[in-house]
């Protein structure tokens, strides 16, 4: 009796080691914080096998959330600033496949049971390294991503110069009340009143020609016969030249600009007709392509200030 009674001690203890199990709690708590604990309690205890198909469904389900999340919204940025994106890409690829088919693996888990309670070592092993993969991918994942994320290079933005800055900022104003117009001028040219038989002439620090001045004259004339501008401008020419003109605008009213007119040293002249009055703003220079700016600039900031 006595060596009958020692024989089946070992075979009891193994039996105990099979039979003794964590509460659900417990090992809900250790899924949740230390997976590999609950694994290898779940491992020796037949009772919880039948839970490994419903956490690898849980596993592959926040692995392809998370993987779809990274391959729909952080691969296209990373593509601007990462060479190995790419690889990147095809990785998470990979993961929701397996996903996927770690979601089907469940299901042969699920039909497994209908005929057999306790799984074999071998298919334990497989779904350890199924969980295995998904709980350091997730990390791995974010770990890369963050590094790259961090690194990528700051891009400063540089301001465009053409919209902001205005050539005209620093200029002065001049305002001709008897005759309702104004406009602005460079600080450097000069202003003559009443000079070089206009109303009002602005003349250039430099000169194209040390015999000539190059200045930007304005002029204007009544109009009581009610002349176009084309009329206006051939008076006292010979008719049969023929003067082309385009449209400019000036304040809103469409003028006249030409380089045509056969007077001296007129080299552009641009005419504008409103009420019963003629308004002629003329750039005078043997080289007008080197006051050219200046003088558009001028023409832009040409406004009449008499309604009548």
């Amino acid at each position: 009796m006595k060596n009958n009674s020692l024989q089946e001690t070992p075979s009891s203890s193994i039996a105990s080691l099979h039979t003794f199990h964590w509460p659900k709690w417990l090992v809900i708590l250790c899924l949740l914080f230390i997976p590999p604990v609950a694994w290898w309690h779940m491992w020796r205890n037949h009772r919880y096998h039948t839970w490994f198909p419903y956490i690898l469904w849980l596993n592959a389900a926040a692995t392809f959330g998370f993987t779809a999340y990274i391959v729909i919204h952080f691969y296209p940025l990373l593509t601007t600033f990462f060479d190995g994106a790419t690889y990147i890409f095809i990785s998470h690829i990979f993961l929701l496949l397996f996903s996927v088919f770690e979601i089907a693996f469940g299901f042969y888990l699920i039909e497994k049971f209908k005929n057999e309670s306790v799984l074999r070592h071998r298919i334990l092993a497989i779904v350890i390294i199924f969980l295995f993969i998904n709980t350091i991918a997730i990390p791995i994942s974010q770990l890369i991503i963050t590094s790259h994320l961090q690194n990528r290079p700051t891009i400063v933005p540089v301001a465009t110069t053409n919209q902001s800055i205005d050539p005209t900022a620093n200029w002065k104003t001049y305002n001709n009340s008897e005759f309702g117009f104004l406009f602005m001028y460079p600080p450097d040219w000069k202003l003559l009143p009443n000079q070089y038989g206009g109303v009002v002439a602005i003349e250039s620090p430099t000169q194209t020609d040390p015999e000539t001045k190059d200045f930007i004259r304005v002029d204007v004339e009544n109009n009581k016969q009610n002349l176009s501008i084309e009329e206006y401008a051939k008076r006292g020419t010979d008719d049969s030249i023929i003067i082309e003109y385009k449209n400019i605008e000036i304040d809103d009213i469409t003028g006249k600009q030409t380089t045509d007119i056969p007077h001296a040293r007129q080299s552009v002249q641009t005419f504008v007709k409103k009420d019963d009055k003629i308004y002629h703003i003329g750039l005078f220079s043997r080289d007008s392509k080197r006051y050219q700016e200046t003088y558009d600039h001028i023409l832009s900031t040409f406004r009449f200030t008499n309604s009548d």
